[in-house]
């Protein structure tokens, strides 16, 4: 009889064990519309859209040329470094705020269906037109396309990743940051707003075309006055910086 509370108490810890297994994912928990901010989830790829009309192609293939090459373990720990802002949106749909490029990135590999994240706020209750105010308020969304026009209506936002447009400009301001010739900063969209600085100043069709010598004259530019109030401006040239693996 002396081991009957001690076999109840086995009993107890089995069923719990089966129904309420051990998390060992180190925090991360599934994605669902319920999660409050700063909670960290991992989120299917394919649901999140995204609060930007493009990206830089040429950005993601460089990057993707070094991802790929990474084993399984190196890529979870990549993913969990590079960990994406999300808000939990209207319907409890997420909203990817920052990283577009790296899920991007991932999602070309095909190493990975879901990318780890962060939430940083849960505005599920917020009717559509009141949702997107306060992301407008925030800075959490972009609404210029990849020619610069805009503002554009949210609405024609891209409803997935894969349906974000090139912006060659957007990857001429990434070169022009990874060799020095502006500061990376956290300010929102700061490599949109170097874009939009460059498509201005460098009468070309497209910014694939020369990229070396696109990217020089560009560097110069960064140091003239008339870039002064953009984010991360600086002088001098700056000590480049390693690309990101």
């Amino acid at each position: 009889m002396a081991d009957h509370p001690r076999t109840i108490l086995l009993y107890i810890a089995l069923v719990l064990f089966m129904y309420y297994p051990v998390n060992t994912s180190g925090g991360w928990v599934p994605y669902s519309s319920a999660l409050p901010s700063g909670a960290r989830c991992y989120v299917k790829i394919q649901s999140l859209h995204p609060t930007q009309f493009a990206v830089g192609y040429r950005e993601i293939d460089r990057r993707t040329e070094k991802v790929i090459e990474k084993d399984d373990k190196k890529l979870l720990v990549y993913m969990k470094h590079h960990a994406a802002k999300i808000v939990v949106g209207p319907n409890g749909e997420p909203y990817i705020i920052d990283s577009h490029h790296m899920v991007c990135v991932i999602e070309r590999t095909g190493k990975s269906k879901t990318i780890y994240a962060v939430v940083e706020a849960n505005l599920s209750n917020l009717p559509v037109d009141s949702f997107w105010n306060e992301m407008v308020k925030r800075k959490w969304v972009y609404l210029y396309d990849e020619n610069g026009n805009g503002p554009l209506d949210p609405k024609l936002l891209p409803r997935t990743i894969k349906d974000l447009k090139d912006d060659p400009f957007r990857s001429l301001a990434w070169e022009v940051r990874e060799r020095g010739g502006f500061k990376k900063t956290d300010d929102p969209f700061a490599e949109f707003l170097w874009a939009d600085f460059f498509r201005k100043k460098i009468p070309v069709n497209g910014a694939n075309e020369n990229m070396n010598q696109l990217i020089n004259e560009a560097i110069k530019l960064c140091h003239n006055e008339s870039a002064s109030k953009l984010p991360g401006y600086s002088k001098v040239d700056l000590i480049p910086l390693e690309m990101e693996q």
